[in-house]
């Protein structure tokens, strides 16, 4: 009997060590899928930093002159006020690069940039601050490949086609996340902009998004006509929203957030800020929490994007925690640009590039003194 107990005593500690091992596995599995990128990773050179002193600089107080022997001077240290940690577990802060493509089927693998933001996101002063670029900014567009080269001449455009020229089907350039990562590269070389991530969404995306949650309310302040045919129905599918309270579909909402004959690209961008903040509004609403499981799934496998589980979910936590207040839209001055013709014969925003390059500086550094909202 003694001998048979041994045994079991044996094999239960085997199961034992096993169950624990297959446990400690799965968490590490489970941790590895929550932490990894859902799509292609940008990969952006890396930048050689100076390295700065990090001391702060001192302040030397010397007494006033008093006809007696000089007196020692007192070194006064600033003193620092500890910071306040990160909220939902998320780092201090991101800047994700957004971007909505025009392409009509539900995949990536061509499409211009219809919609172009940047996204700041502080996790320590919980804020989320989104600037509108213009996707028709004339900049040169590095990178290109030898079929994009041979293909395109001189390899420069709008700021969109940049998206277009790095998608799987166009393969004119080989930098790592497509259309996304070479857009990114765009604008860090012409503008200093080194995002971290990216979130891309085509049409159908949204639209299923928005379906998801019931529709979203939007306010027409004058009836708008985009319709292409005037023997069109007077519809919103069809471009015409009567002055007054709407309650858009998926497919209304897209295709009023597109409208660019009122308006120009400025007014385009305030009919897009209009649908996201409604967008984020309906979210938060009690009676859509049941939804969220089904707005879930309709992005999840349709949008493309390098955050990982993890960061969706502190980005959503953080999305949740903000007011209206705390979240804010800003563009660059209209008057920045002039619009003109390239040599491909393209509609393009011309600009001085330097000046763009330090109103994104201001943004990043939360300095907005030239962008309006």
């Amino acid at each position: 009997m003694k001998r048979v107990w041994g045994v079991t005593k044996k094999v239960l500690k085997w199961i034992g060590v096993s169950l624990a091992v297959l446990v400690a596995a799965g968490l590490v599995f489970v941790a590895v899928i929550w932490r990894r990128p859902l799509g292609p990773a940008l990969d952006l050179p890396t930048v050689t930093a100076t390295q700065a002193s990090t001391r702060p600089p001192t302040t030397t107080v010397r007494p006033m002159d008093t006809g007696t022997p000089e007196a020692t001077a007192t070194e006064i240290l600033p003193t620092s006020t500890p910071t306040p940690e990160p909220v939902c577990g998320g780092p201090p802060s991101m800047l994700i690069l957004v971007v909505g493509i025009d392409y009509r089927p539900n995949s990536y693998l061509y499409g211009l940039a219809d919609m172009i933001r940047l996204v700041k996101v502080d996790f320590v002063n919980p804020a989320i601050s989104t600037l509108d670029i213009p996707r028709a900014i004339e900049v040169d567009i590095p990178d290109l490949n030898a079929t994009g080269l041979a293909n395109l001449g001189t390899p420069s455009g709008a700021l969109n086609q940049a998206y277009f020229w790095g998608t799987e089907g166009m393969q004119y350039s080989n930098v790592p996340g497509y259309g996304a990562g070479l857009l990114a590269r765009t604008l860090e070389v012409n503008f200093g902009v080194r995002v971290e991530n990216y979130v891309v969404i085509n049409m159908a995306s949204m639209a299923n998004a928005i379906d998801a949650i019931g529709g979203v309310p939007i306010y027409v302040y004058q009836t708008i006509d985009d319709r292409q045919r005037a023997t069109l129905p007077p519809a919103p599918i069809n471009g015409y929203f009567s002055a007054g309270n709407h309650w858009l579909t998926g497919a209304e909402a897209v295709r009023y957030a597109r409208i660019r004959s009122i308006g120009g690209i400025y007014g385009r961008h305030d009919r897009q800020n209009e649908i996201l903040v409604q967008l984020r509004r309906r979210i938060t609403e009690p009676a859509i929490v049941t939804a969220i499981p089904g707005l879930i799934e309709s992005f999840y496998g349709s949008v493309r994007t390098d955050l990982s589980l993890e960061q969706i979910s502190q980005l959503a936590c953080l999305s949740l925690k903000l007011s209206m207040d705390e979240i804010e839209f800003v563009g660059l001055p209209s008057d920045l640009f002039v619009e003109g013709r390239n040599f491909r014969g393209d509609s393009v925003l011309y600009t001085d590039h330097e000046v763009i390059r330090g109103l994104f500086s201001e943004f990043i550094l939360g300095e907005q003194t030239m962008i309006h909202e």
